[in-house]
């Protein structure tokens, strides 16, 4: 079941057809593990030069969820992987943009106001170097990605334990 469902999603994502998730049932939870397997590299028609990078801010930073789950990420991590491409244009991927043009320093960045979550996964999964956030969304797009990944050395509060949840292949900063 579990390979049918994502031979329709690889599908619906190369097609740009929504249709399939229109109506569909939503599931919440924690859906990161490098069990659900590592050789999902998307065979995106076009590949694009460069460095992406997705920032969750959204839910995140309500005070409920900062209490829940501890404060998911901070403006260090993001410094820290921006000085890592210093040369390259970096394209921004947020549900915050202006936040991100407010808080993100380095001299190329260009940012994208992509509305739809299928087209903004497609595009992120189709750089050659993907910088991640903590997020369900993030961890899927650098599935897809199957090249280069950044993500944060710590994913959440440490009260939540994950035991395989990054790949190995993934540089943790």
């Amino acid at each position: 079941f579990l390979l049918r469902l994502l031979k329709l999603f690889r599908s619906n994502l190369l097609s740009n057809d929504n249709s399939l998730f229109m109506g569909s049932v939503i599931y919440e939870g924690y859906w990161q593990s490098s069990r659900f397997g590592m050789n999902l590299g998307m065979n995106w028609s076009e590949r694009r030069d460069g460095v992406a990078i997705h920032i969750r801010r959204g839910d995140y930073v309500s005070e409920k969820n900062i209490q829940r789950y501890g404060y998911l990420f901070t403006n260090g991590y993001f410094d820290k992987v921006l000085k890592l491409v210093e040369n390259d244009i970096v394209h921004v991927f947020s549900d915050d943009l202006d936040w991100c043009r407010s808080n993100l320093s380095h001299q190329n960045l260009v940012y994208h106001e992509e509305k739809n979550p299928f087209l903004a996964m497609r595009l992120l999964g189709s750089y050659d170097c993907l910088i991640i956030s903590n997020s369900s969304f993030s961890f899927w797009a650098g599935i897809f990605n199957g090249r280069k990944v950044i993500c944060p050395k710590e994913w959440v509060d440490q009260k939540i334990k994950h035991i395989d949840f990054i790949p190995k292949e993934w540089l943790r900063v």
